[in-house]
């Protein structure tokens, strides 16, 4: 370990930057108990060169800063201005109690990151930042306007990229990138005693970590979502047990493809969680490993197509599992939305996003021929009757079903189409028809169900306010 005062000079030089960010813990300036919503920010600077902008990111000490070097990290900080931190020094070594927090939770997060998960480490940058340890600077995110991050992730390009990743002996890159750190200069009074704000520092140095990881796979991986999606996985696999990942936007909006603008790419990670559950955390490693030849959603098939299987049954799976919540900590997670309730006819407002899936409350009794009207969309009827489920999928577009002889009847309407995702028209109609019917379908699976509530009919929008009532962990939300 060591520190140092520095006292250099700014440099006025800055090429394109991109920036990968993580605010899904970010509590306001005001009152460190409040959360506000996840943003995010994956963006493509323009040339600081010519317009000398000293306030756009640089990778170098910082002028009249101080360092302190752990095995594997530099930590940049400031005892005067804004982004000065608490200097309280318990043992007095000379280094803030804060800064050595933030020392061994970096250096947490990288052991269980590379020697138990086995992720590749990012490349080493060379003396930037005055030595060849990994960079994180500490600023004054939460109380400074113009960031709207609570910690984030920069790579300068171009001369940032250096193709291969000397960490990856038997891999070759070709976009690899170096980069460096930013976080919180204090995440509310984060220290053992203050729990609330350690979890916050320890979630959020996970999520930025595993972009660090990113850029050293695949610098320029274009699809964005599962930058943030997989960083916000990782959290939960790195701290299980503070439980901080988002969860209402995947339960409220499971209609969107996992890449759309409207949606939360944070809220995404809960499909991760559902791969790593079933097919390992290599399975999730093995996308990133591939994404240095392949983007988004061809990543992800080839990765799940190395353990036997397709996204597209990957995602027929998931949004089963959605309805059921059948999740290791299922128990613990709020209900799906459903799009409406059908009694004999129904049509949506908007449709099905690829990739996505709406869920419907079917009511009858008796046989029920459900029809559906669509092209490109398949059908699934769900009946719950004491803790199992049975699955009925549709044939041609119909299966009929006995009401009477299930608590709960559903429908989930899903389009597993991905290759066309980009389209500007993704989106697919349909309508829903209920008549009385004949020769009941037997099931093609009856699996348990124990973690299954009755969801509730809401808008978009409403979703919030009709699960209040809802036995679950009710912090993810407010986070």
């Amino acid at each position: 370990m060591s520190k140092s005062l520095l006292a250099t000079g700014a440099a006025s030089v800055l090429l394109a930057s991109t920036i990968v960010a993580c605010a899904s813990l970010a509590p306001s300036a005001e009152d460190s108990s409040e959360y506000s919503k996840p943003v995010h920010e994956h963006i493509v600077q323009a040339d600081a060169q010519a317009n000398d902008d000293d306030s756009s990111p640089h990778h170098e000490p910082l002028e009249n800063g101080y360092y302190f070097d752990t095995t594997h990290f530099r930590i940049h900080y400031m005892l005067e201005g804004e982004a000065a931190v608490d200097a309280a020094d318990s043992d007095r070594d000379g280094t803030p109690d804060y800064i050595e927090l933030v020392g061994e939770t970096l250096d947490y997060v990288r052991d269980v990151s590379i020697n138990k998960f086995g992720w590749a480490a990012p490349p080493p940058d060379g003396d930037l930042g005055g030595n060849a340890l990994y960079d994180v600077y500490l600023e004054n995110l939460f109380e400074n306007e113009e960031e709207d991050a609570a910690g984030y992730v920069v790579s300068l390009e171009p001369e940032s990229i250096v193709g291969d990743n000397p960490n990856t002996p038997d891999v070759v890159e070709t976009n690899a990138s170096i980069s460096f750190m930013a976080l919180d200069k204090s995440y509310g009074g984060a220290s053992i005693e203050n729990k609330e704000a350690l979890q916050e520092l320890q979630s959020i140095a996970a999520h930025e970590y595993l972009h660090s990881i990113q850029f050293g796979y695949d610098g320029e991986e274009s699809a964005e979502w599962l930058w943030e999606a997989s960083a916000e996985w990782m959290m939960e696999e790195v701290y299980p047990e503070n439980n901080s990942a988002d969860l209402w936007e995947a339960y409220e909006s499971p209609d969107f493809a996992p890449d759309a603008e409207d949606t939360d790419w944070y809220g995404q990670w809960l499909f991760f969680r559902f791969i790593s559950e079933r097919y390992g955390h290599d399975t999730v490693k093995a996308v990133w490993e591939i994404a240095r030849t392949q983007d988004g959603y061809q990543a992800i098939d080839t990765a799940l197509q190395s353990v036997g299987t397709t996204l597209e049954e990957v995602i027929r799976g998931y949004r089963l599992a959605m309805l059921l919540n059948n999740f290791e900590k299922g128990s613990t997670y709020p209900t799906v939305r459903l799009e409406g309730e059908v009694t004999n006819h129904f049509k949506p407002t908007d449709g099905v996003d690829a990739l996505g899936a709406d869920y419907m409350e079917l009511v009858g009794n008796g046989p029920l021929m459900v029809r559906l009207d669509a092209t490109g969309l398949e059908g699934r009827v769900i009946g719950i009757r004491e803790g199992q489920a049975s699955v009925f999928p549709m044939v041609q577009n119909s299966v009929t079903v006995d009401g009477s002889t299930f608590d709960y009847l559903y429908l989930i309407v899903q389009n597993a189409e991905w290759r066309n995702a980009a389209d500007d028209e993704p989106w697919l109609s349909y309508q829903i028809t209920i008549t009385p019917g004949s020769d009941v379908a037997v099931p093609t699976q009856v699996i348990d169900a124990p973690n299954f509530k009755a969801p509730q009919v809401s808008k978009r929008g409403d979703y919030l306010e009709s699960i209040e009532d809802e036995e679950w962990d009710e912090e993810r939300t407010e986070r």
